[in-house]
This record gives C-alpha cells, sequence and structure tokens, in this order.
C-alpha cells in the first residue's frame, strides 16, 4: 500500500467461505490502522511494515502488509488470492458491470473458478469441472459475458457427441440453464463443434455477444433410415439464450456431403455487432478425381436476432493436390464490418462492409495474419500463422495491402494511443515500428487498468499502459479474449461521499451512468467511497483514451460556495493557488496541492460538483486540441453554484450514450442539456472547457 490508500482483507475458510466475527488486530497501528467493520478497512498511515492478525490462536491468520511513501516500485505485489489450493490454471479479466463484481475470473486446477474483486477478495465460487473431461478446456471455453459473468462451454460427450453451453451469474456464481447439443444419436442431432473435433481447423467455437446472446459453431447430423444415402452434416452457427439456455436461432453454413469437404475456422463477433464465421468447402467436378477441384472460402454474417447473409469471398479452382486449408483469418475494422486475410492457393484479402465484399486489387505477396487494430485504424499483424517469438515477424499494414513496417521476431500484444504497440517481447514501439522502451514482462490488465501475474492471482504495480482507441486493441477483441471486438473506452465514475451523505441519491446515479451503456463502447464503471481514490483519480488522468468522472460535492469553505479541491477518501486534491486558503474542518483530513494544478492526459473530464467557478475552472490547464473538460454552468438565480448530482448523472448518460455512439464533445453536452432542459427543477446546464471537437470515434480503414 501506498500511504493514504484503503484497502480490505477477507477471513476464509477451508471451504472458501466469508468468516466473520474475528478479532483483527495490527501490530503497528501508527502505520495501518483498522476500522471497526467487519472485515476491516485498512488505511495505510505512515512507512513501514505490519502484520495484521485475524482470529486468536491457534486458529489465527495473518497477512503482511507492506507501505510505502509514494507510487509502489514497478514490481511490487500489491495483494496475492491464493486460490482454493489447488493451484491456479490461468486467469481472465470480467468485464466491468454492476451485475457483476469480479474484476479477474480465476481458473483453479480442479475446475473451480473463483470471481476475485480488484481488492483481492474472493466474491464467489462455482464448480466448472464438468468441462475438464472434453477438448473444451483451456482459455477461450471460460468466456466473460459482457454484464459481469461467465460462459462455459464443455461438457463433451465423445461417445455421443453431447455438449452444452451455460452462464454463470456475474454477481452470485450460480449456473443458468444450460444449452446442450442432442449429440450424434438422433436423427437432425449434433454437438457444439471445437477444437479436437473433426472438420476444426482453428479460431474459437464460441463468442459473448454485448446483449448477451452466446454464438456457438455447432455441426448437425442427419441420419438418412435409408442405408443407401448418406449421413449429411452441416454446419451452422447457433444463437442461445443465456437466460433460459434455450436455442434462439439455428443459422445454417454449408452441407458437408461425401462430395464435399467442409472446414470451419471460427466465430468472431465485430464491432458492427454481427458475428462473423469464416468456413471452406470444396466441391470435386469429377467424382473420380482427386484434382482438379474448387475450393470455395465463405464467411456467414449473423445478428444476434438470426438475420444473416452467407458471402462468398473467393472461389479458388486447384490444379493439383493441394489440400492445405486456406486459413481465413478476421479481425474487425473499427464498427464498419471486418477485415480478412487467407493464405495458401488462392492467398488474398479482402473487407465486408454492411454485408458487401470488397476484394483488395492488389493483395499482399503473402499472408499477413491481422492481430491487432491501431490508433489509427491501421492492423498489426504477423508474417505467419504462429505468434511465437522467433518464428516470424511483426507487420503493419493497411487495409489496401501496403505494408508499413517490418519487425522480425516478435509479436503484436497491445495497441497503444501514441498509434504504436507493444511486442511479446515487452518493447514499445512507435507507429513506425521503432524500438522506443521496454515494459518488462506483460502482464494480464483488465478493463480497468489493473496488471496481473497468475499463479496464486498476484495484483502488481505495473507500468501504465495507455491503450489504443479501436475496437481490437487486444488479442482476441478486448482484455477478456472473448472473441467480441470492444472499443475499451475506460470510464471511471468517481463518488467519494455520497452514499454516506444521500444514500438514496448515490443509487439514482449508479442506476442513471449505467442505463443503456454499451461496454463494448464504453467500460464505465463507479468507484465508490475507498475505492474513489486521489491516486487513483490521478491515473486515470494521466492516460489518454479515457472519460474520467467526478460527482460529488467538491471541496468548499464553510459558508462559501467556490470549490477549492476534489475530496477523495483520505486525502483532498487542490491546486496550492486555492488550497491553501482552505482550513480542514475534519480531524486527519490529508492536502495535497497540486503547484501547476491539473495537467491531464485524459479525452474528456466530467465534473459535477457545486461551486465549480472561473478560478477552480482556470486551474485545469488544457492544450488548445485534443483534450476537454466538460463543467456545470450555473443559472443566473443560483447564487450558491449548487448542483443537484442526482440529476447530473441523468444529463451525464445522455451524454455518455453521444460520446459512445461516436459524436464529438460538444454534440455529447447538447444532448445534456437538452436533458437539463427538460427539468424545471434543474439549476444548472453543461459547457465545454478545451476542443469541442474531441471525439472517441475509432478509426477504421
Amino acid at each position: 500500500m501506498s500511504v493514504g490508500d484503503t484497502r480490505t482483507l477477507q477471513a476464509l475458510g477451508a471451504a472458501g467461505q466469508s468468516v466473520t466475527g474475528l478479532t483483527w488486530t495490527s501490530s503497528n497501528p501508527n502505520v495501518v490502522s483498522l476500522s471497526t467493520d467487519d472485515p476491516p478497512v485498512l488505511t495505510a498511515l505512515a512507512a513501514g511494515h505490519v502484520t495484521i492478525i485475524a482470529g486468536t490462536a491457534p486458529n489465527a491468520a495473518s497477512a503482511d502488509v507492506t507501505v510505502w511513501v509514494g507510487a509502489l516500485p514497478l514490481g511490487t505485489v500489491i495483494w496475492s488470492n491464493p486460490g482454493d489450493g489447488s493451484g491456479v490454471s490461468w486467469i481472465v479479466p470480467a468485464v466491468p458491470s454492476t451485475t457483476g463484481v469480479a474484476d479477474v475470473f480465476a481458473i483453479q486446477n480442479d475446475g473451480t473458478v473463483q470471481a476475485i474483486t480488484s481488492d483481492g477478495t474472493t466474491a464467489w465460487a462455482a464448480n466448472i469441472s464438468q468441462n475438464q473431461a472434453s477438448y473444451y478446456w483451456g482459455p477461450g471455453y471460460v468466456l466473460p459475458d459482457f454484464q459481469g459473468g461467465l460462459v462455459v462451454v464443455g461438457n463433451y460427450d465423445p461417445d455421443t457427441g453431447a455438449a452444452s453451453v451455460w452462464k454463470l451469474d456475474g454477481i452470485t456464481g450460480q449456473p443458468y440453464p444450460a444449452y446442450t447439443a442432442p449429440g450424434y444419436g438422433a436423427d437432425g442431432g449434433g454437438t457444439i463443434l471445437c477444437p479436437g473435433a473433426e472438420g476444426w481447423v482453428g479460431g474459437a467455437c464460441a463468442a459473448v455477444h454485448p446483449d448477451g446472446t452466446i454464438f456457438a459453431v455447432q455441426e448437425n447430423v442427419a441420419v438418412s433410415y435409408d442405408p443407401n444415402l448418406p449421413i449429411t452434416r452441416t454446419y451452422s452457427l447457433i444463437g442461445i439464450d443465456p437466460a433460459t439456455g434455450a436455442q434462439k436461432f439455428n443459422v445454417p453454413g454449408t452441407s458437408c456431403i461425401p462430395d464435399a469437404e467442409c472446414i470451419a475456422f471460427g466465430v468472431m463477433i465485430a464491432g458492427d455487432g454481427y458475428a462473423y464465421l469464416g468456413y471452406e468447402w470444396s466441391e470435386f467436378p469429377n467424382p473420380e478425381l482427386l484434382y482438379p477441384f474448387v475450393r470455395h472460402l465463405m464467411v456467414l454474417r449473423v445478428d444476434s436476432s438470426g438475420d444473416y447473409q452467407n458471402i462468398d469471398v473467393s472461389d479458388y479452382t486447384s490444379g493439383g493436390l493441394d489440400f492445405a486449408p486456406l486459413f481465413p483469418y478476421m479481425i474487425t475494422n473499427a464498427d464498419q464490418g471486418i477485415l480478412l486475410t487467407w493464405n495458401n492457393g488462392g492467398k488474398g484479402m479482402a473487407t465486408i462492409t454492411g454485408g458487401s465484399l470488397s476484394p483488395v486489387s492488389s493483395p499482399l505477396g503473402s499472408q499477413f495474419v491481422p492481430v491487432l487494430q491501431a490508433q489509427d485504424g491501421s492492423f498489426v499483424g504477423i508474417t505467419g500463422q504462429d505468434c511465437s517469438v522467433g518464428y516470424g515477424g511483426m507487420v503493419s499494414f493497411d487495409a489496401a495491402g501496403n505494408v508499413r513496417w517490418i519487425v522480425p521476431n516478435d509479436c503484436p500484444q497491445i495497441a497503444t494511443a501514441d498509434g504504436g504497440v507493444i511486442g511479446q517481447s515487452g518493447i514499445t514501439y512507435d507507429q513506425n515500428g521503432n524500438a522506443t522502451g521496454m515494459v518488462g514482462s506483460l502482464p494480464t490488465y483488465s478493463w480497468r487498468g489493473n496488471a496481473y501475474q497468475d499463479g496464486p492471482v498476484t495484483q502488481v504495480a505495473a507500468a501504465t499502459v495507455d491503450f489504443a482507441l479501436s475496437f481490437n486493441a487486444f488479442l482476441d477483441g478486448s482484455p477478456s479474449a472473448n472473441g467480441t471486438a470492444a472499443k475499451v473506452v475506460m470510464s471511471p465514475m468517481f463518488i467519494p461521499y455520497s452514499l454516506t451523505d444521500f444514500p438514496s441519491e448515490d443509487f439514482s446515479i449508479i442506476f442513471a451512468l449505467e442505463a443503456k451503456l454499451d461496454p463494448t463502447k464504453i467500460a464505465l464503471y463507479p468507484l465508490l467511497l475507498g475505492d474513489a481514490k486521489a491516486s487513483t483519480f490521478k491515473n486515470y488522468l494521466a492516460r489518454t483514451n479515457v472519460i474520467v468522472g467526478y460527482i460529488d460535492h467538491g471541496m468548499i469553505l464553510q459558508g462559501q460556495a467556490n470549490a477549492l479541491g476534489l475530496c477523495f477518501a483520505g486525502v483532498c486534491l487542490s491546486p496550492a493557488a486555492l488550497g491553501e486558503q482552505y482550513q480542514p474542518q475534519a480531524p486527519g483530513l490529508q492536502m495535497e496541492y497540486l503547484p501547476n494544478g491539473f495537467q491531464p492526459k485524459a479525452k474528456a473530464v466530467m465534473l459535477a460538483i457545486c461551486g465549480a467557478d472561473e478560478a477552480f475552472i482556470g486551474q485545469w490547464h488544457l492544450p488548445p486540441t485534443g483534450q476537454a473538460l466538460i463543467v456545470p454552468v450555473y443559472s443566473p438565480g443560483n447564487t450558491g453554484l449548487h448542483l443537484s448530482l442526482g440529476w447530473a448523472a441523468v444529463e451525464w448518460q445522455a451524454m455518455l450514450l453521444a460520446l459512445a455512439k461516436g459524436d464529438n464533445v460538444q454534440a455529447a453536452v447538447a444532448a445534456g442539456n437538452a436533458k437539463a432542459q427538460a427539468i424545471p427543477q434543474t439549476e444548472h446546464t453543461w459547457q465545454v472547457i478545451g476542443d469541442p471537437l474531441v471525439t472517441f470515434h475509432a478509426q477504421s480503414h
């Protein structure tokens, strides 16, 4: 911990359940104090080392805490959660949601999954060991959804082909009803088709839509009762209702009859909200000869209601025994559609926008596999089909097939806000492919920007990564790698005090901010009370593609109306020119003076506070372009510079929805003001300080 930080600890029983009613002590309360809560809140007061003890001997448990002054050194373990004792297989970040509690999910070696919060608490655990007996086991088959929960693909019976898909609730971990494929034993039966199955080459077998719909690739088998007729196989893309386990739709792909070979390449959901399944089928004009034959590369485009198009991408006639698959690789092209490349035989590249195919007239000489989309809409990929250091190179190219640069012996991992990329080696590169630094061994980053290592689950102090504003800045679309492309615009809303001051108003604020927001466009999450820290606030201000909100009452001298700073748990941030006028009203309140005011990198900062006058606004030093501050304008009769936080949140919702659509800040503020003017009680509107043309629209190529 750093001085001023607050954290919680949790005592767990042998079965992983929370144990309360214990006696908690700190070996040095002057370094770390404990609140009277059960479990207590830890507050770091001074540099040093303490032991926190829960319970009494011989059944006591302990935790070591080290307190630093200032920022924690990179690599410092912030907390560690050992799991259930069987060992952690891997971790996967959760999607922030008010209907979920996890920052990451930890899958244990015994087939248990634990929901771990950002402070290291185990919120719940669930048994998913039934999917370990199949080929459905590993990253890619435990998929976080966009409601804070988790989708599991598995329970495969190798004898019958039956397989199941089900959802775990984000708050409780309880399973919803499962969808179960009927298996091969029934007429018209089939199975969920995933790696390890015949006819499967690569890619994900399932993906989770932002509205909750689960897409899965299903192999359907029709068994004829006439022994002279063949078994007919078809690949299809099914939609599953996660709440009921019912099949919503079954979109046919192509038949795999004896005269044709069929291969599936996996499903993804692009930024336009459509699922895309790549597959190929081969036909043999002369059944007595293996060649020549025709290979058809196809893409199935399906929305979450089941409407679809079957798009013929490329038809390739082989003159010889060229049976290697075409290996199409797809990536979202912002929110416009997809780009895909393919190999072998007829190498090529194309884009699909609005269901229309546009082949690239001068395709790449060899296949480049797209992996990430950069800040400017170009693509960063690899020169081979295997992203392993030493196998190939990292390549930057655009949708016309123009190569910008190639770096040998590295693979792209995260696209960054400066137009560059971080490689698997830990080297950072700029938009021209020049090495600019080293971040070391890359941890797993959550949507909130927290850094993790597994082994146990360990949160560490790591280099801050400024994520690119694209729908594919991360491998497999997002930090959660759930097959869906997401534009990760981190949008923390700091609400430090209103829960205790105005509890009913606070809950209305959270509801207003969350309603109707699509997390694939803006990853919004409230930070309440002790989570709303000054250090966290400053950390987010230092990132580029973020929307930072502070919605509370501000720091105001008793009897005055003008704001002098922003208060958080235990500390108030204030420009020295203003804050030195302040005499702390509460014992133990810590002031942090900012001599040059606030100098954020964040594209947009939204402040809903009382007393934001010209003197306060003037302390936000913004460049002429690229950044915007959204602050209230108080009505002429509102001499107290008062602001209703509840109504402000309703107006913020309109602004956030506009920004999520790609509107600029000026248009977003106009939407918020329209909402404000429709509320008779409102004593304020909103204004933009800085650049009114700031936008969070991801670029496409």
